[in-house]
């Protein structure tokens, strides 16, 4: 027969303690609407409007500015934490920080669209930011339907990815 005392399972209690909030306090929590979001963001008929609109790509690249994206939709997730983790707190993990999630995801994306744009050699930087800045606006509607609408009085120290450094 085992006896266990006090003293053995106070020190014990303690470290589940301590090792479950560590657990609690370090996983994703945005809500998984936010991870469907990323992976679909950049939609067909949205691209092809904002392409007609700012871009100096011919009609017949859309579809390979297209592909370009989807694919690239498929990797926003990843690089959501990848710099989510980077931050000095993470506002992807609990508690979830929709405005600087928001506003991470929208450098993001930013970056993406941007590089897609550059290799199909559109240069000029304000037709990129045309073109996102229609493409972000016609998708805030399911942005705001996941995460609800942003705190005006809440402000993020992110870079705006339009207006730069």
């Amino acid at each position: 027969m085992i006896m266990i005392t006090n003293q053995k399972i106070f020190p014990l209690l303690i470290a589940l303690f301590l090792f479950s909030g560590n657990q609690l306090s370090a996983y994703d929590a945005s809500p998984r609407c936010f991870t469907q979001l990323q992976r679909n963001f950049f939609r067909y008929s949205t691209i092809s409007l904002a392409l007609s609109f700012y871009g100096e790509i011919p009609q017949s690249q859309w579809s390979m500015v297209n592909r370009s994206l989807q694919k690239k939709n498929q990797m926003i997730p990843q690089l959501m934490r990848e710099q989510a983790a980077r931050m000095h707190s993470n506002p992807l993990e609990n508690p979830f920080n929709r405005e600087v999630a928001e506003d991470l995801f929208r450098q993001v994306l930013w970056n993406v669209f941007a590089d897609v744009m550059i290799r199909y050699n559109v240069t000029k930087r304000v037709q990129i930011e045309g073109a996102f800045n229609f493409i972000y606006k016609k998708e805030s509607k399911r942005i705001i339907d996941c995460l609800g609408p942003r705190k005006p009085w809440i402000k993020t120290t992110l870079i705006d990815p339009i207006q730069g450094d």
